[in-house]
């Protein structure tokens, strides 16, 4: 695949004034509204009992690594952006007008792949003690935004990337608002800026059939003319009685847009439904990304990462990628080139926008001193 063009590269520095909750006083009127609607709307639908989906394997699947590349900057960046030279954690990928964007979950920047695997970083805010890279090392891994699903929405009539972080925790509720512009016009549509989404996560986090004993959003798909599909990783212990969930949740698209874009009310979620995706020895199977497939099917990555604490990293034992089509999960192993199981943590996917038949994953290796991945995947076998 060619290289991007090696310009200038684009840095795009927010003020600290938007990172909100520092939006206007209409906007968090917007953000935070309905919560006391929320709660009780979201007992009503919490106490429904979800529809069960057990995964099946599919012989008749494959899915084959073709080649993996590290993902690195174009240009080297500079020291005050405090960032690595290279993608560190690739935790999710999707297609927008201007190409391919990569979101990372303990980096505030998103890598823009505009025809390669050379990226431009985009900057987000910073974040505590005015960084943007986040780890154990330094000290303040527990501050980062944890940015683990991503899609691409228009808002305010300019095209935005929408970078959801998982809701594991309270500092991890904030939905980054990434302008992307238009090709043929430019990048346009001002900084990037951080939504306080609080109260989004509060309903999800009390939609219990949908968020079990912990909420960690780690996949977000757009179906169809309006359904935004949230998908939850279930790989926290047990608590308060509650077990872990993998599970989905569709909320209408439109609803979700003009909420963001502070013209509506907190959406509602909708259709809940619940997977069993079992264990690979003792490490359970959850759910890492999704990608819509055709409008109607969804793929979906899964690891079995041993690990009970979605703070925590693992070893991961194996990787899978199956078919969501609403009413089943058919699924097979994603396999190495020359067919081994693979045991890479895939944690983004979309489609080769080349090759339908094949897809682009990206990889998280949990190791601050290494780029992330991105690999090409071939796909065959009755995957709709």
């Amino acid at each position: 695949m060619p290289l991007v063009r090696r310009g200038a590269w684009l840095l795009v520095v927010a003020a600290a004034s938007l990172v909100l909750g520092g939006c206007p006083k209409k906007a968090k009127h917007n953000t935070t509204g309905g919560a006391a609607a929320a709660g009780s709307a979201s007992k009503a639908l919490g106490d429904k009992a979800p529809q069960v989906i057990k995964a099946q394997d599919d012989k008749q699947l494959r899915a084959e690594i073709l080649s993996c590349k590290p993902l690195r900057y174009a240009a080297a960046p500079p020291a005050d952006a405090d960032i690595p030279p290279f993608v560190r954690a690739a935790s999710a990928i999707c297609r927008t007008p201007r190409g391919l964007c990569v979101v990372q979950d303990d980096v505030n920047a998103v890598a823009l792949l505009d025809g390669g695997e050379v990226a431009t970083p985009i900057l987000l805010p910073k974040g505590h003690g005015g960084r943007r890279t986040f780890d154990r090392g330094i000290g303040n891994k527990k501050h980062r935004l944890d940015l683990e699903s991503c899609i691409a929405l228009p808002l305010g009539g300019m095209p935005h990337l929408v970078a959801l972080g998982s809701g594991s925790k309270k500092r991890r509720r904030r939905i980054a608002l990434v302008p992307i512009g238009d090709p043929r016009r430019g990048p346009g549509g001002g900084p990037p800026r951080l939504f306080d989404a609080n109260a989004f996560y509060q309903r999800l986090v009390k939609l219990r059939r949908f968020s079990g004993a912990r909420l960690n959003i780690e996949g977000a798909v757009v179906l169809g003319d309006d359904v935004l599909r949230l998908y939850q990783r279930g790989n926290s212990k047990a608590r308060k009685g509650r077990a872990p969930s993998n599970a989905s949740v569709d909320i209408s698209l439109a609803a979700f847009t003009r909420w963001l874009g502070n013209t509506g009310t907190l959406p509602e979620p909708g259709r809940v439904r619940r997977f069993e995706l079992g264990a690979l020895g003792k490490a359970r199977w959850g759910f890492t990304d999704a990608a819509s497939l055709d409008g109607r099917h969804v793929l979906v990555l899964a690891a079995a990462e041993a690990t009970d604490d979605p703070n925590a990293d693992g070893a991961v034992l194996g990787a899978r990628i199956g078919v969501d089509d609403g009413r089943s999960l058919r699924w097979t192993p994603l396999r190495e080139a020359g067919g081994k199981p693979s045991r890479r943590k895939v944690e983004g996917v979309t489609f080769d926008p080349r090759d339908s038949s094949r897809l682009i994953v990206t990889t998280d290796a949990d190791d601050h001193k290494s780029p992330a991945q991105i690999c090409h995947v071939a796909l065959s076998g009755p995957w709709r």
